[in-house]
Protein backbone atom coordinates (compact mmCIF):
# COMPACT_ATOMS: atom_id res chain seq x y z
CA UNK A 1 0.00 0.00 0.00
CA UNK A 2 2.79 2.33 0.62
CA UNK A 3 4.56 1.66 -2.39
CA UNK A 4 1.38 2.76 -4.56
CA UNK A 5 0.68 5.67 -2.13
CA UNK A 6 4.38 6.47 -3.26
CA UNK A 7 3.89 6.06 -7.06
CA UNK A 8 0.96 7.94 -6.87
CA UNK A 9 2.88 10.71 -5.54
CA UNK A 10 5.69 10.27 -8.01
CA UNK A 11 3.07 10.13 -10.75
CA UNK A 12 1.02 13.40 -9.14
CA UNK A 13 4.38 15.46 -8.93
CA UNK A 14 4.90 15.46 -12.92
CA UNK A 15 2.35 16.39 -15.23
CA UNK A 16 4.10 14.85 -18.14
CA UNK A 17 4.46 11.50 -16.64
CA UNK A 18 0.53 12.07 -15.33
CA UNK A 19 -0.62 13.01 -19.25
CA UNK A 20 1.87 10.16 -20.82
CA UNK A 21 0.03 7.66 -17.92
CA UNK A 22 -3.63 8.96 -19.32
CA UNK A 23 -2.59 8.97 -23.30
CA UNK A 24 -1.59 5.23 -22.45
CA UNK A 25 -4.68 3.79 -21.16
CA UNK A 26 -6.47 4.21 -24.68
CA UNK A 27 -3.88 1.82 -25.46
CA UNK A 28 -1.38 3.28 -28.01
CA UNK A 29 1.56 2.61 -30.11
CA UNK A 30 4.95 3.91 -28.99
CA UNK A 31 4.53 7.49 -30.84
CA UNK A 32 0.96 8.40 -29.88
CA UNK A 33 2.28 9.29 -25.71
CA UNK A 34 4.85 11.72 -27.40
CA UNK A 35 2.22 13.21 -29.40
CA UNK A 36 -1.05 13.65 -27.66
CA UNK A 37 1.07 14.76 -24.21
CA UNK A 38 2.76 17.21 -26.63
CA UNK A 39 6.20 15.93 -25.19
CA UNK A 40 9.50 14.72 -27.20
CA UNK A 41 9.94 10.88 -28.07
CA UNK A 42 12.68 11.01 -25.74
CA UNK A 43 10.72 12.03 -22.87
CA UNK A 44 7.72 10.19 -23.81
CA UNK A 45 9.82 7.20 -23.92
CA UNK A 46 11.41 7.89 -21.17
CA UNK A 47 8.35 7.98 -18.95
CA UNK A 48 6.76 5.01 -20.64
CA UNK A 49 9.59 3.05 -19.14
CA UNK A 50 9.21 4.63 -15.55
CA UNK A 51 5.53 3.46 -15.53
CA UNK A 52 6.79 0.08 -16.74
CA UNK A 53 9.33 -0.34 -14.05
CA UNK A 54 7.09 0.94 -11.44
CA UNK A 55 4.39 -1.52 -12.52
CA UNK A 56 1.78 0.97 -13.86
CA UNK A 57 2.00 0.47 -17.84
CA UNK A 58 2.55 -3.00 -19.97
CA UNK A 59 4.55 -3.05 -23.11
CA UNK A 60 4.29 -5.48 -25.95
CA UNK A 61 6.60 -5.54 -28.62
CA UNK A 62 6.44 -6.70 -31.86
CA UNK A 63 9.74 -5.90 -34.55
CA UNK A 64 10.15 -2.81 -34.42
CA UNK A 65 6.82 -1.23 -33.20
CA UNK A 66 5.36 -1.53 -29.72
CA UNK A 67 2.03 -1.37 -27.92
CA UNK A 68 1.27 0.44 -24.23
CA UNK A 69 -1.33 -0.68 -22.35
CA UNK A 70 -2.30 -0.18 -18.68
CA UNK A 71 -1.73 -2.96 -15.88
CA UNK A 72 -4.57 -3.30 -13.03
CA UNK A 73 -1.74 -0.84 -10.93
CA UNK A 74 -1.86 1.62 -13.46
CA UNK A 75 -5.75 1.61 -14.26
CA UNK A 76 -6.47 1.61 -10.33
CA UNK A 77 -4.39 5.26 -10.06
CA UNK A 78 -5.52 6.66 -13.16
CA UNK A 79 -9.18 6.28 -11.87
CA UNK A 80 -7.92 6.84 -8.63
CA UNK A 81 -6.46 10.47 -9.63
CA UNK A 82 -9.50 11.15 -12.21
CA UNK A 83 -12.49 10.81 -9.30
CA UNK A 84 -10.22 13.54 -7.10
Amino acid sequence: MLCALRVREDVSASPEVAAVLQVIADGVSTGEPARRAGVSNASASEHATVLRNVGLVHTERAGRSSRHSLTLLGAELLGAAVTR
